[in-house]
């Protein structure tokens, strides 16, 4: 079964906003533009073989695919139905542009509470998008590969995966066509986890933080350079059951950011596997991240990343101070750049406003 959910998490997505809000039509930005084609709403059907070696099962979605976060993204949500054999399956999968890798990135997450966060994405040719995971399940690695052709109006799809030195077995396999009926989430479905397995302790114990707050603070985007002060109105809420946070900044605009408004979109998950929270971040300026967190005693929530960004090395740690409750209450970001020392690259406070 965890397998078949690895499986499904990358299956790609057509979407329909599941927390609400209509979302403006904009362009997509120029590293996103060969799935403009893809635009608007589609049902699905194909098979899906839970494990090697067992009976095929059939499938079919419903969905809509959409621009978000001002062209910077494609956002995919999909309802995957197995006809009464198992539970519906939800997943929210976004596709996106990492300038400092120069390359396509996929992330996705669902009521299973798993996350995929695409190792290598990529478009083979005009007409072929192929994404490349390798994960640890069980103690044993896994390398997944997906294939999505789009011709003549119509998606044809397959997942292969390979578990240690075996062979690659095809796992799911279908098309997607056009449909004239656009499909949303209901708030009950987006409440509810898989089977209704209840979310893991480290996750009931984050979902504390849920709420909707103010953040005041300032930004360091250059060392030297005068801090720019920030605000934003922030939402955590527990969805898919509690096995996911998804966390949405509002930016508050002001005059030293030329009333930019900013907008992320964050999610995290419980990875049993690596015993640490992991997160994917996006926003509508077209930076996104992945990166594990961890408990630093009983109330420091605590990430750390370190990439190439453009030509400069970079190494970041946040850190999320919770209060005796759980409730978020200051953050603060460290930078490494280049050979320079550490420097404070953002601070700020969480209040808690009305709802």
């Amino acid at each position: 079964m965890q397998r078949l959910l690895l499986a499904l998490t990358l299956l790609p997505a057509l979407m329909l906003p599941l927390f609400g809000g209509d979302e403006e039509k904009v362009e997509l930005a120029e590293p996103l533009a060969k799935f403009a084609k893809l635009l608007g709403d589609w049902d699905g059907a194909g098979t899906v073989q839970m494990q090697p070696g067992m009976p095929k099962m059939d499938w079919t979605s419903h969905g809509t695919l959409s621009v978000v976060l001002d062209g910077k993204f494609i956002l995919n949500e999909m309802e995957l139905d197995f006809g009464g054999v198992i539970p519906r399956i939800f997943y929210r999968t976004y596709y996106g542009y990492d300038a400092s890798r120069d390359e396509l990135v996929c992330f996705s997450v669902g009521n299973t509470g798993q996350m995929s966060v695409s190792d290598r994405a990529y478009w083979a040719d005009d007409e072929t998008l192929v994404v490349v995971e390798l994960v640890e399940q069980d103690g044993v690695e896994m390398i997944s590969r997906s294939i999505t052709t789009f011709k003549d109006g119509v998606h044809r799809y397959r997942w292969e995966s390979a578990t240690g030195a075996q062979p690659f077995e095809l796992m799911i396999e279908g098309t997607m066509q056009r449909s004239e009926t656009s499909f949303q989430i209901s708030a009950e479905d987006g409440a509810n986890s898989f089977m209704q397995v209840p979310a893991p302790a480290p996750m009931q114990k984050l979902a504390r933080m849920a709420g909707q707050y103010v953040m005041e603070g300032d930004y360091h985007m250059f060392p030297g350079q005068p801090p720019i002060p920030v605000a934003s109105n922030e939402t955590i809420k527990a969805v898919f059951g509690g096995h996911v946070l998804m966390f949405h900044s509002d930016g508050i605009p002001n005059p030293a950011t030329d009333n930019f408004e900013y907008e992320a979109f964050a999610y995290m998950v419980w990875d049993p596997t690596r015993g640490k929270f992991r997160q994917f971040w996006l926003n509508n300026m077209g930076e996104c991240s992945s990166h594990e967190h961890g408990m630093v005693g009983e109330n420091l929530l605590v990430s750390t990343r370190a990439r190439w960004q453009l030509d400069t090395p970079e190494a970041v740690r946040g850190t999320l101070e919770l209060d005796e409750n759980g409730v978020p209450v200051r953050v603060w970001m460290d930078r490494l750049l280049s050979t320079d020392q550490p420097k404070r690259a953002f601070s700020g406070t969480y209040k808690k406003r009305s709802e």
